[in-house]
């Protein structure tokens, strides 16, 4: 329905109010004299109506249904996980009503991923069954919105209510098949690194630069890789080595863009001006040494650019120098 806020709140004296039970849209009344304040925060609008002896007589909370997405791996790789085959635990909570002093009876729905040109119910919800949906089909590695659709019922008997959450953040499918590493050739300790000159606004750009800086390093550095203290980006490279088989996820916080890929595969897209900025990314690594490339440009202002990794047997923490190598050879960068 649609909420009416009076411009009579506050008048001479109180206006005589119906009587709720000869109006069905009616649950109770009173004549008062009262403020009514509202407040507006993104999506969410709370009305709270307060009489002149400063007492809450009334609030309307909105929305009234909110849901939250969770994995069996969260605590390992984070919320946006999702590994095929695993089931998604999906939460339902709600408000006491609607503002309208109607408890919610019941709420069903149907859970759905969003891509370019694809659509796929991940199954249905109802809050007086198990919260975890099974989901049966399996999806093609990439990057899901989440949405959900349903109905909502109160307990005043009167028909269901449709209601729609259009975003419920990101679901990121992973391959069950973990990324093959480089062999057949020796490493050594080690990052290559590359560094141009010019202003950039993204990194797509990177090559229309000129290199002005190259080398080997003993670790990743700014301070030892750059030329300049602004208008400037930096590729490093090199193999990256991870001793045991497993999901890995990365971060990058950069002022201004990062970048970083396993192989040709954008794992944590950091890209563009702006302030300090953290972004992660998940894949899959056997374990060995995996060929990786991480950008960065400085448009101007300050410089920052922090790179760090968990894994099946580690917290989260810095890319050590420990696991990062280079080679004289030239393998297959698959």
């Amino acid at each position: 329905g649609i909420l009416y806020l009076g411009d009579g709140a506050w008048g001479v004296h109180p206006r005589n109010v119906r009587n709720p039970a000869e109006h069905w849209h009616l649950d109770a009344t009173s004549s008062e004299n009262h403020f009514i304040f509202t407040r507006i925060d993104g999506d969410t609008r709370t009305h709270r109506v307060v009489n002149n002896r400063g007492e809450l007589i009334d609030s309307v909370p909105n929305p009234r249904v909110t849901l939250s997405i969770a994995t069996e791996a969260r605590s390992i790789l984070g919320l946006d996980c999702y590994v095929n085959a695993k089931p998604i635990e999906l939460a339902l909570t709600t408000t006491a009503g609607d503002g309208f002093h109607r408890k919610v009876r019941s709420i069903a729905g149907e859970l759905r991923a969003l891509a370019p040109g694809i659509r796929v119910s991940l199954g249905r919800f109802d809050n007086t069954q198990a919260s975890a949906i099974d989901v049966g089909r399996r999806l093609l590695p990439g990057v899901y919105s989440l949405q959900a659709i349903g109905s909502i019922r109160f307990d005043d008997g009167r028909p269901g209510e449709p209601f729609s959450i259009p975003s419920l953040g990101q679901l990121r499918v992973v391959s069950e098949n973990p990324r093959a590493p480089t062999v057949g050739v020796e490493f050594t300790p080690g990052v290559e690194f590359e560094t141009a000159e010019g202003r950039l606004y993204t990194l797509s750009d990177f090559a229309e630069l000129k290199l002005t800086k190259e080398g080997r390093l003993d670790k990743i550095s700014l301070k030892k890789a750059r030329t300049r203290k602004k208008h400037f980006a930096v590729r490093f490279s090199g193999f990256l080595k991870v001793e045991t088989s497993g999901y890995y996820r990365f971060w990058t916080r950069s002022d201004d863009g990062s970048r970083f890929f396993i192989g040709e595969r954008l794992i944590v897209n950091n890209d563009g001006r702006h302030e300090p900025v953290e972004e992660t990314g998940l894949i899959h690594l056997a374990a060995g040494h995996h060929p990786y490339r991480l950008e960065y440009y400085q448009h101007g202002g300050e410089r920052e650019l922090e790179f760090e990794y968990a894994g099946p047997e580690f917290e989260r923490t810095r890319v050590p120098a420990e696991a990062l190598f280079v080679t004289d050879s030239d393998p297959a960068q698959k």
